[in-house]
């Protein structure tokens, strides 16, 4: 019976533990993106993360829309109620890869790469990268395959920042 107490004990905290992870995150996050998190340095398995998450949809406490998870109010709630049952280091574990994961997903918002074949053969690949206004560079190139043109939009995602930083000195050249 003891085991059983413990596997109970266990869930719970993993349950407290995503609603952390969601309430950090303040926004709708793919299941393989929390798992990513969760996983960091917690121990936690995929099985049960995946129960846990389940359960916290069933109880209200999350929601699932489209593939992505958030808190509910209820889960906000109750949250705040027992976040202190979470070790002190696990927390601040958690703090740190929610900040990660909104940093890179606002980076990734702003760069947006497409392809499109063209009827005389080869790709257009079309590359921007926006701030929160609008579009700050945008550019198409032609690729002669898919494989290329994949490696154009694999490359500038990894280095759109850059990428802007040489075109405009490009431009410019050595203006004062």
């Amino acid at each position: 019976m003891e085991r059983s107490f413990d596997l109970a004990n266990k869930l719970l905290e993993i349950k407290i533990f995503i609603m952390f992870i969601l309430r950090e995150l303040d926004s709708r996050t793919p299941l393989a993106a929390l798992y990513e998190l969760a996983a960091r340095g917690s121990g936690v398995g995929y099985f049960d993360f995946v129960e846990c998450l389940n359960g916290l949809v069933k109880t209200g406490h999350a929601v699932a829309e489209g593939g992505k998870y958030c808190l509910t109010d209820k889960g906000v709630e109750n949250i705040a109620i027992t976040e202190k049952n979470l070790p002190y280091s696990l927390r601040l574990k958690a703090e740190r890869a929610a900040r990660e994961h909104r940093a890179a997903s606002s980076r990734d918002a702003m760069i947006r790469t497409t392809r499109a074949i063209r009827r005389s053969g080869g790709y257009t690949v079309e590359l921007s990268l926006s701030d929160r206004e609008g579009d700050i560079v945008s550019v198409r190139i032609f690729a002669p395959g898919e494989r290329e043109a994949i490696d154009l939009e694999n490359g500038f995602r990894e280095r759109a920042e850059k990428t802007y930083g040489k075109i405009i000195d490009a431009i410019l050249g050595d203006a004062p």
